[in-house]
């Protein structure tokens, strides 16, 4: 009897055990077969930045020139990028236009505008708000307060203008101390013997930019299978794990701050412009993660100590909540609506005006 029920209990189990290897194999083959899918119908949207990005070997990665991208983001918003390698509908002059203030706007994604159309990112709405301003969109998503400052320092030549604004977010400084980016790869920066900036470690061009659509294409199919997925949530855990140990205020990294900001303003007096360093809120500030307030307090001695101007946008972002719902002013990924792009635009134009700059 014993036996038996043995014999029994022994064949439910393998029974089962063989159920659960097929729904496993049969799990496995619908997902590499919907992944597949993914990748024979995807459009070329799925793939985003990359599309109009190329290789920069100071940088790490740099709009490609003089093309348009009509559903970059989602269907119906898209990118355009000017001959001059800047998001815009036209080309700059190097000389001021009579009757203009020009500003350049140095940023990340948030100044680029990710996630909105050309004419709605807060450059373009900072001109909507007052026709004397002609502003450049110096913004490129995924850079670090580093690739700023060697975007800026390298073409600040090639545009006249009467102000710089340096518009960086709390991801901005964390970025400067990895080699890459989501697989860009981008320099890292160090203080040479003279205390001055330098390259501590240049990009090196990977294979994905001689061909950028299929690798990545590749890459957005793979997500959807499960153990892709599984792998990314235990990435996600790390990448939070590192952040919460991310320090801002660690020497070696206000070395190079302070350094940038000096060098950023060093060069604004010998031209006689302004500068404005604008801190943009983003996810962390809005669940008042204690980082940000260690990226806004290290940043502004730094401007201060360079006798440059600090902006911190919060405050208006805090009285626009007050009007308007969180979803209206933010995407699902934490960057700016339409509305979200207007309200630093107005932030930025009031400071402006209270500076009597204009």
């Amino acid at each position: 009897m014993m036996r038996w029920v043995r014999r029994s209990l022994t064949f439910i189990g393998i029974t089962i055990l063989l159920v659960i290897i097929m729904l496993i194999i049969i799990e496995g083959i619908a997902g590499v077969m919907i992944a597949g899918s993914h990748f024979i119908h995807s459009p070329m949207r799925t793939v985003r930045e990359r599309i109009h990005t190329e290789f920069d070997p100071l940088l790490g990665w740099r709009h490609i020139p003089g093309i348009h991208k009509p559903n970059c983001f989602r269907r119906g918003v898209g990118i355009t990028v000017n001959q001059q390698g800047l998001r815009a509908t036209q080309e700059y002059s190097r000389s001021i236009p009579p009757g203009k203030f020009r500003v350049v706007c140095v940023g990340d994604s948030y100044t680029m505008g990710f996630g909105v159309n050309d004419h709605e990112t807060w450059p373009v709405e900072l001109e909507k708000l007052d026709t004397k301003i002609e502003a450049i969109n110096m913004g490129m998503s995924g850079y670090g307060l580093d690739q700023m400052y060697l975007w800026y320092m390298r073409d600040n030549e090639k545009f006249e203008h009467a102000m710089a604004i340096i518009a960086i977010s709390c991801y901005d400084i964390e970025r400067m101390l990895s080699g890459t980016f989501l697989g860009y790869p981008k320099p890292v920066l160090g203080i040479d013997n003279d205390n001055t900036v330098c390259v501590a470690k240049a990009p090196r061009k990977p294979l994905f930019f001689l061909s950028p659509d299929i690798p990545i294409l590749i890459v957005e199919s793979l997500r959807s299978l499960h153990v892709v997925k599984m792998a990314e949530f235990i990435a996600r855990k790390r990448i939070a794990r590192l952040r919460s140990e991310f320090d801002p205020t660690n020497v070696a990294v206000t070395a190079v701050i302070d350094a940038i900001v000096a060098d950023i303003g060093a060069l604004a007096l010998s031209h006689d412009r302004e500068v404005v360093f604008a801190y943009l809120p983003s996810g962390v500030d809005f669940v008042g993660k204690r980082i940000s307030h260690q990226v806004k307090a290290v940043m502004s001695n730094a401007v201060r100590k360079a006798g440059l101007q600090w902006l911190d946008i919060s405050p208006a972002f805090d009285r626009f909540l007050k009007e308007h719902a969180f979803e209206d002013i933010t995407l699902e990924d934490g960057h700016y609506t339409a509305l979200g792009q207007r309200c630093v635009a107005e932030a930025i134009h009031e400071a402006i005006k209270e500076r009597s700059m204009l």
